[in-house]
């Protein structure tokens, strides 16, 4: 084995300057190829798999983003749809203010209408009555008795008040022109009118008025 590494020696010494680079350039280009195929080329292909997968979850990643919509966020939904309900409940809250700024409160209704009743000379009081409490049916205007789904702190009631009064025409025209004159508004649901004709044909009249508001209070006269 020595004597064979000699020789080779001895012939490589006596090639050209030339030919000796070509030779050492080759060796080392295969002594280069035989450390990447043994060393860089394992770590190459793993870091090639490695870009690749890190690519994939890139791309998924902006896939979900591109797909991400808020409804899948429940507390961002959830916060949106509280604060919208507490903007309609503001407004609700406002225009049922605004409503009974302009009606006559329950508590003072009994008394308003016989103060009136008092100042009208002739009319005489027969009887006035506090008919039940009912829930108001804002969409059909008119009183709904069970609604337990609506919410009770913002839900209208209608109180009534039944009055019957006794006098001539003119008397109760004056009495009803003055009423509408009031500042506060009140809802004419029913007038019934009869002839007592024990009192020299004088009208008894039946006056059925009611107004809103947001308690259910039973107004006792």
């Amino acid at each position: 084995m020595k004597a064979q590494l000699e020789r080779l020696a001895a012939r490589f010494n006596a090639l050209a300057i030339r030919e000796r680079a070509l030779i050492f350039g080759s060796v080392l280009v295969a002594v280069l190829a035989l450390f990447y195929l043994m060393a860089l080329e394992p770590s190459l292909v793993q870091k090639r798999r490695l870009a690749g997968q890190l690519a994939d979850a890139q791309k998924s990643v902006q896939t979900l983003l591109s797909l991400k919509t808020p409804a899948e966020d429940p507390l961002a939904q959830r916060r949106a749809e509280r604060d919208a309900l507490r903007r309609q409940l503001a407004d609700v809250d406002k225009t049922m203010a605004q409503i009974q700024r302009g009606l006559v409160p329950p508590e003072r209704t009994a008394k308003l209408l016989e103060d009136m009743l008092r100042r009208s000379r002739g009319l005489q009081l027969v009887s006035l009555r506090t008919l039940p409490v009912k829930r108001f049916d804002a969409a059909s205007g008119a009183s709904a008795e069970s609604n337990a789904a609506q919410d009770a702190e913002r839900q209208l009631y209608q109180h009534t008040f039944e009055m019957t009064v006794h006098g001539s025409y003119v008397e109760l025209y004056e009495y009803l022109r003055m009423v509408e004159q009031l500042p506060w508004r009140l809802f004419w649901s029913r007038i019934s009118v009869a002839v007592n004709t024990d009192q020299q044909l004088r009208l008894v009249v039946t006056l059925t008025v009611q107004t809103l508001s947001v308690s259910k209070a039973w107004l006792v006269v």
